[in-house]
């Protein structure tokens, strides 16, 4: 192993090692976000996009606890930024169909959403998300579809 004889190269090494600080910074923001500190979460998954700033999974995490806080602007940025780095992970359009809902921004949430459903149809959340913003759209019948599938949906997990 090339780590072991200490032959490698410096690059490589400087970036599992930045990968495992942000790894532990990560463990510890979710740590405090499970005891209540949500500010204190937000700093540590900070720290973490420091060492490791292309991570969609990282500024989700960020973007979450933000969102506890109602910093919406700063979410919404970080989702932005997630899903410029990555086009198809499901959290990050299901957290902007979340952000979207509660600011309601109902027509932004209902495109969020439909993609993270193209994605995985199997959320019964982003259901339940997807007819809350029909029903504000005054869609009555893609509302009642959705919570159809929602209700379905949960009963199966």
């Amino acid at each position: 192993d090339l780590k072991q004889e200490g032959k490698m190269p410096t690059d490589e090494l400087q970036q599992e090692l930045q990968s495992n600080t942000a790894r532990l910074h990560a463990r510890l923001g979710d740590r405090l976000r499970h005891s209540g500190r949500a500010p204190a979460a937000a700093m540590e998954y900070r720290r973490a996009l420091t060492q490791d700033p292309y991570s969609p999974y990282l500024l989700n995490k960020l973007a979450s606890i933000l969102m506890t806080q109602g910093e919406w602007q700063q979410a919404l940025s970080h989702l932005q930024r997630a899903r410029e780095l990555s086009s198809d992970d499901v959290v990050t359009y299901t957290n902007l169909g979340r952000l979207y809902v509660a600011v309601q921004d109902y027509e932004q949430a209902r495109a969020a959403l439909s993609e993270a459903i193209q994605i995985n149809p199997y959320d019964p959340a982003v259901h339940l998300y997807l007819a809350e913003s029909y029903r504000q759209l005054g869609q009555s019948d893609q509302a009642q579809q959705e919570q159809q599938l929602f209700e379905t949906l949960q009963r199966t997990q």
